[in-house]
C-alpha cells in the first residue's frame, strides 16, 4: 500500500459477529465499511486467495477515502484485481487492458 502513496496500518479481521467463516480488511483502524468480507470458498488456492484480499482491501481503501485506489499510473483509471496469466495482478482496463503490477509489488 505505501508505494502507492497510502500509509497507515491495514489488517485481516475477523469480527465477533462475522464468526470463523468470514474476514475482512480493515484501512487505518476505521473499519470495513460495506465490504463484502472474504469466505472460505474465495480463496481455494494462494493465488485466488491474494486477489480475494486484495479486491477486499480496495474496498475497504475506497469506503474510507472516497477515491479511486489504486489508480494506474499511465491512464488514472482505477486499478482491479485478478488473476492473469497464473499470477495474481493489479489490471488497468485502459488501452485495451494491461497490467499494471503483480499484488503485493507496485512500483
Amino acid at each position: 500500500m505505501r508505494p502507492t502513496g497510502l500509509p497507515g496500518p491495514v489488517r485481516l479481521v475477523i469480527p465477533e459477529w462475522a464468526g470463523p467463516r468470514s474476514a475482512f480488511v480493515e484501512f487505518q483502524g476505521n473499519g470495513y465499511g460495506s465490504t463484502t468480507g472474504i469466505a472460505p470458498e474465495d480463496g481455494s488456492g494462494p493465488i485466488s486467495a491474494l486477489v480475494a484480499v486484495a479486491d477486499n482491501a480496495q474496498d475497504s481503501v475506497i469506503e474510507t477515502l472516497h477515491e479511486v485506489w489504486p489508480a494506474c499510473p499511465v491512464h488514472q483509471l482505477g486499478a482491479h484485481p485478478r488473476e492473469h496469466d497464473g499470477a495474481a495482478v493489479w489490471w488497468c482496463n485502459g488501452a485495451g487492458g494491461h497490467i499494471i503490477a503483480r499484488i503485493g509489488r507496485w512500483g
